[in-house]
């Protein structure tokens, strides 16, 4: 089995009360499995650009600036050049290739078209993949607003892009789409200047806003076609015994089989059940880091039940009740990444 943890110690950073909490970082799977065989991916552009007078709205001082145009033909390119690198640095797939031509020849920007398994076939035959990851559809909308600030004797100004769209990555075996991921995001530029010009010179262009913009969502989409880190919060409870102690530093020094000895000891001699929640809970916890989810899962239920026998909706019964849905969840994505890294 194939599950990786790492542990910030560093963070061992804060006590609330009994319990101490530090970060984590976990492997998780792709959103997308991919069939095996896939070793090489194809970055396509499947969508319409829409044309420079939609969606962009200048306000200044109060005004609608009504000669406003914003080109998104390069924030369409940005979009697949930024994903298809952020999915080449996970080092997940042999090599992610761009194809350098739009598909699509209309002018519908708001509809999106899937890649027929002809299309897909051909544009994996010609270059080499085994799948296709298409950008079927995405737009923007963008707001730009400058107010004066007289107390200040500033100009204070703001751009907004908003973007949503669609992507579907295809393999040529299947009829129908691999998966299907929706977008919907926003980038947000505040700046503030002397005058005018000075804050032009701060805030991006619209066109060069678009850009960055699509550039720096497409790359945030890349989990969903890879595995990834993914960053998350862990606690464990400590007491003023001896036993306790010496538990306590074993965990923040990542000597998690020890602490999960120390703690067992704990267990067999504590008939408290506040008490014995607490070390249940520190049992999946150390389970937990060690990869042993199911052992994992079990200790936390058991925490679970005790909690709510004191307080069902207390603050440890109620975190309790999250840890026991995450675990679950970390065993489905344990067996996930399994089949998406080939163990």
């Amino acid at each position: 089995m194939r599950s990786i943890l790492l542990v910030a110690l560093c963070a061992l950073c804060f006590a609330c009360g009994n319990m101490r909490t530090f970060q984590i970082e976990t492997y998780e799977p792709a959103d997308v499995t991919y069939p095996a065989e896939v070793k090489k991916l194809l970055m396509v552009n499947n969508a319409v650009p829409q044309p420079d007078s939609v969606g962009y709205h200048y306000t200044l001082r109060g005004e609608l600036q009504d000669t406003c145009r914003a080109e998104a033909d390069s924030a369409l390119v940005a979009f697949c050049r930024s994903l298809g690198m952020a999915i080449v640095d996970a080092s997940y797939f042999e090599d992610v290739l761009l194809y350098h031509d739009a598909v699509r020849t209309d002018k519908n920007y708001l509809t999106d078209k899937k890649l027929t398994p002809e299309q897909v076939r051909m544009l994996c035959d010609e270059n080499g993949t085994e799948a296709v990851l298409s950008l079927d559809r995405l737009t923007f909308s963008m707001e730009r607003s400058v107010e004066s600030i007289p107390s200040m004797g500033a100009e204070y100004g703001v751009v907004k892009v908003r973007a949503s769209g669609l992507l579907r990555t295809y393999v040529p075996t299947k009829a129908q789409p691999l998966g299907t991921i929706l977008l919907a995001d926003s980038v947000i530029w505040e700046e503030m200047a002397a005058n005018i010009f000075q804050l032009n010179e701060l805030l991006p262009q619209p066109d060069d806003a678009l850009t960055i913009a699509a550039a720096y969502i497409g790359a945030k989409m890349s989990p969903h076609f890879v595995p990834h880190w993914s960053e998350a919060s862990r606690w464990f409870y400590t007491s003023p015994g001896a036993r306790w102690k010496e538990a306590s530093a074993f965990a923040a020094a990542g000597k998690w089989k020890e602490a999960e000895e120390r703690w067992q000891a704990i267990a067999q001699n504590t008939t408290r059940k506040s008490d014995l929640a607490e070390v249940y809970t520190n049992l999946a916890l150390a389970c937990e880091m060690q990869n042993r989810f199911p052992e994992a899962y079990d200790w936390a239920r058991k925490a679970q039940a005790l909690f709510d026998e004191e307080d069902a909706e207390g603050k440890d019964a109620l975190l309790l009740r999250a840890y026991v849905q995450v675990l679950g969840d970390r065993i489905n994505a344990d067996k996930k990444l399994n089949i998406q890294i080939g163990e």
